[in-house]
């Protein structure tokens, strides 16, 4: 967990300074041009410009400690999964959940296979609020 933490900690110090750098030439252009600053545009673009930056590096950080990751690869290794809903027959395969028992319901929201779906699509929710 700490490691998400860190993560987000980085966006949080990075924003700080992109956010200034990147916002106020266009608070600038739209002072300019209507001669106020829609308040609530700069707060938009500003969590905007915050969940981009936390999901990149979500994404991206920590980096490898090492440069040379091509080697810990085997040859023809397939990194992407293109079946449509195919992370439902890698949660049955992957735990320990018995779909005859109720009372094994409650340990899918411990396994790994189950939390990549659920925070992929936790990551992406704010996109589509966005958008």
């Amino acid at each position: 967990m700490s490691v998400y933490f860190q993560s987000i900690f980085t966006a949080f110090a990075t924003f700080l300074v992109l956010a200034f750098a990147l916002t106020v030439p266009f608070l600038i252009y739209q002072y300019r041009k209507y001669n106020y600053i829609n308040k609530f545009r700069a707060l938009i673009l500003y969590s905007f410009l915050y969940y981009c930056l936390v999901a990149f590096y979500l994404i991206i950080l920590p980096l490898p400690p090492t440069r040379d990751t091509c080697s810990w690869i085997p040859a023809g290794r397939q990194f992407y999964q293109l079946v449509p809903f195919n992370f439902i027959k890698d949660i049955i395969k992957e735990t320990s959940v018995v779909l005859s028992n109720p009372a094994t319901y409650l340990r899918i929201l411990k396994e790994p296979a189950f939390l990549q779906a659920f925070f992929n699509a936790i990551l992406l929710l704010p996109m589509g609020i966005y958008l």
